[in-house]
């Protein structure tokens, strides 16, 4: 082999994963939190129109990929939950392809796919990447795990409008809210009143004290509602745009805490349900640092 030709074999595997990971000449790269130390995320918009991000270690080399986002900030928050999970080597899956290589999955705690490597020839050089990109986020998490949640979700929730999807005869903005929580303790709506009844209270359109509101609890807390589970239902009634927000809430709220729960407030209803009026919805879970956070907003079903 010519020194020609192995220059341009070794070109074309160095371009390789970036044809994978559906890039192409002339799209726009952002590069977030770069370090020639200790690598970098990058957002880039695919030639199917989707974003991705993928996480190069400080040689440049491709370690991590993400699946296409509907939007820019779907890829953020697909970042920002590798910060959050990347740095737990027992969130790392490996597996075999059918062509006998090697690779491994960054799976969240809700058992979702964040991202996945490159291929590897043994399980033993997946395993020795597993380790490297621990380290690659490790060095790139320079914030607390719990203001990364924050972030994530703060940026999920921006601009979404509860009632978009569910009813509600007002727009009532979607807020993230956050207390203390101890070791072990049990999120029910009685620490809900506790940590931000002053809160509700406060809030003029709120049909308040709380503390005398019925409550309706579930571990069913996904925001996207049923007219989303027909992508053609959906687009004549207009609501693309909506579903693919709502879906990226529910991601940054399942991708960044566990024992999720959802709460409705409301003076109208009974033990256990509830009607109708001015409803404070909650939306919470634990984050990783073990503190309280979700969303709050308030719908209006009449």
């Amino acid at each position: 082999m010519s020194f020609r030709t192995l220059g341009l074999a070794l070109l074309l595997s160095t371009l390789a994963p970036a044809v994978l990971t559906g890039c192409s000449d002339g799209v726009d790269q952002v590069t977030e939190n770069t370090s020639e130390r200790k690598g970098k995320f990058e957002i880039f918009e695919g030639v199917d129109g989707q974003f991705y991000f993928r996480l190069l270690a400080g040689n440049g080399e491709n370690i991590l990929r993400s699946e296409g986002y509907v939007r820019r900030s779907g890829a953020e928050n697909g970042i920002a939950s590798v910060k959050v999970n990347g740095v737990d080597a027992e969130r790392y899956d490996v597996k075999e392809n059918v062509a006998g290589e090697f690779y491994f999955n960054l799976v969240a705690r809700n058992g979702e796919i964040i991202g996945t490597s490159e291929g590897y020839a043994s399980r033993s050089n997946a395993e020795r990447g597993v380790e490297t990109v621990v380290r690659v986020v490790e060095g790139l998490v320079d914030q607390p795990l719990d203001d990364e949640v924050r972030e994530a979700i703060e940026r999920a929730a921006s601009g979404v409008w509860y009632g978009a999807l569910h009813g509600s005869e007002s727009d009532y903005p979607i807020d993230y809210v956050e207390a203390s929580l101890e070791p072990d303790q049990a999120i029910t709506a009685d620490l809900i009143v506790e940590k931000f009844g002053a809160m509700v209270d406060s809030e003029p359109d709120a049909d308040a004290p709380i503390a005398e509101m019925f409550v309706e609890a579930s571990s069913d807390w996904q925001t996207v509602a049923d007219i989303c589970s027909d992508p053609e239902e959906a687009e004549y009634n207009g609501y693309t745009e909506d579903c693919a927000a709502f879906a990226e809430l529910d991601a940054a709220l399942g991708e960044n805490l566990t024992d999720i729960q959802s709460f409705h407030f409301g003076i109208v209803g009974g033990p256990g349900y509830v009607e109708g009026v001015r409803v404070l919805v909650f939306i919470v879970g634990r984050t990783p640092g073990g503190q309280l956070a979700g969303v709050h907003t308030i719908t209006i079903w009449t």
